[in-house]
């Protein structure tokens, strides 16, 4: 069993079922690699943890990130995300969950901003090419 497994079958919070769904969704992209960072699970995506999960507060977010090395902002927001996310930077954005029926309302919407996350490092956005 993996230490992010061990985590979550450990995990005392109200949503730890979310938690989980939310790990099955980000983990069907098969280059997508997990750890335990910040006391939270973490992805990594081409060598970069791109999206880490936050507990604090007694709060589920999920924060979408660039990485921790400090790159130049992008000029303007990384995705679309049709109101999904709370921006905190162009590269950084947030999705916050209080209950398991409304990620049940935008699971599918999720789903869609991790793949659209995810791929536009594809593209090396972040690394100024």
């Amino acid at each position: 069993m993996n230490e992010v497994t061990q985590f979550i079958d450990a995990l005392k919070h109200p949503l730890s079922e979310v938690v989980s769904e939310m790990r099955s969704i980000i983990t069907t992209i098969p280059t997508v690699t997990e750890h335990i960072k910040w006391n939270a699970p973490s992805f990594v995506y081409q060598g970069d943890d791109r999206i880490t999960f936050n507990f604090s507060g007694g709060k589920l977010r999920v924060i979408f990130h660039a990485g921790a090395k400090k790159k130049e902002l992008p000029p303007q927001r990384l995705i679309a995300d049709n109101g999904l996310l709370k921006w905190a930077s162009n590269d950084r954005a947030i999705f916050e969950v209080k209950t398991a029926e409304q990620f049940s309302e935008q699971r599918l919407a999720f789903s869609d901003v991790v793949h659209k996350w995810l791929a536009c490092f594809n593209h090396q956005i972040m690394q100024g090419k």
